[in-house]
């Protein structure tokens, strides 16, 4: 079965319940895609995306700590793949303590834009 939003490819989708002290990590082709959580005094909702090395990306997620959910409303583009094909995800995350968390996700793919806005 084939899935899809729009024009993006749903590469796949599903949910994590998670220490907020852990780092979640996928791998996806040869590109290693972590997540973790951290609590600051600002309480501003935010995520920085740092490079660990070439293929290893780590999303922080600040302050994502709201028992009815917390995300993001559109796809938050992560990579381009080798398939010429850029790789975006979409996530929630409800925390149901304070160090205890669920984390819905869904990985999107589609082509890259050629010259004009249309996809390949």
């Amino acid at each position: 079965m084939d899935v899809k939003i729009n024009d993006f490819d749903v590469v796949r989708d599903g949910t994590l319940v998670v220490n907020s002290s852990h780092t979640i990590s996928f791998v996806i082709e040869d590109l290693t895609l972590k997540f973790d959580f951290i609590k600051d005094d600002s309480k501003e909702k935010r995520v920085r995306q740092e490079y660990q090395d070439a293929k290893t990306l780590i999303s922080h997620l600040y302050n994502f700590d709201n028992t009815v959910g917390s995300g993001f409303s559109d796809p938050i583009e992560i990579a381009k793949l080798d398939t010429n094909e850029i790789l975006y995800v979409l996530f929630a995350v409800y925390s149901i303590a304070d160090n205890l968390k669920i984390f819905h996700y869904t990985w999107l793919k589609r082509p890259v834009k050629k010259e004009g806005g249309n996809h390949e």
